[in-house]
């Protein structure tokens, strides 16, 4: 049940974030706002794993960030 909550609370910034991006209206906050928010570990409820941002989607953001601004 909670997964699913999670799915559907990443599915919900995923449609807020492309809305944003298509209406031009995506900065760079935003982008660190939403891309950690969408890419967190997910806990299963089996694994108790406080794990935090990962390193590849910190490299994701920043790439990203890169590229909006050239």
């Amino acid at each position: 049940l909670h997964l699913a909550m999670d799915a559907e609370e990443r599915a919900t910034l995923v449609k807020t974030y492309l809305s944003m991006l298509e209406a031009g209206e995506v900065t760079k906050e935003h982008r660190e706002l939403i891309l950690p928010a969408l890419f967190r570990s997910s806990p299963t409820g089996i694994v108790k794993d406080d794990g935090g941002p990962s390193l590849q989607i910190e490299a994701i953001t920043r790439h990203l960030g890169k590229s909006s601004s050239g």
